[in-house]
């Protein structure tokens, strides 16, 4: 009778190997930008601006948000690998619209990486302007 009262810890929809890679990978991105933000934002606390090292903080956040896009389309893509219909996929037109089909329908629908294309954008022109705050900075530094 204990028996009876099961609950499964994968979703029913997915690929228990796929699903368990994905989640502990992103667990570990989302520490590691955690320890990113931590430590930029104790950088920014002792010397009120940003630095060379905030770049590289920047650049890290950056690729961990392409690294999640990526992880998040791979699992979409492998839990749903039935819609993308690729046996189908026999001229240029059909490969663009299938191509176009697929891409639409699981990662701009059901499962939209979206938001983490636009956050790496955002943070890439937060690093442009601090880049460019910098060389600023710097100069402003040699003529005094």
């Amino acid at each position: 009778m204990l028996n009876s009262n099961n609950h499964a810890v994968v979703p029913g929809n997915e690929i228990p190997f796929v699903w368990f890679t994905v989640q502990i990978s992103t667990n570990l991105i989302f520490l590691y930008v955690s320890w990113l933000l931590i430590r930029l934002f104790r950088q920014y606390q002792r010397t009120g601006y940003f630095s060379k090292g905030s770049l590289k903080v920047l650049n890290g956040i950056i690729l961990s948000c392409l690294g999640l896009a990526a992880l998040g389309a791979a699992k979409t893509i492998l839990n749903n690998f039935s819609e993308v219909h690729i046996s189908e996929w026999t001229s240029a037109v059909s490969i663009v619209n299938l191509f176009l089909r697929s891409f639409i329908r699981l990662l701009v629908i059901n499962s939209p990486q979206t938001i983490y294309l636009l956050l790496a954008a955002i943070l890439w022109a937060v690093k442009q302007f601090v880049t460019t705050a910098l060389e600023v900075k710097y100069e402003n530094e040699s003529f005094i």
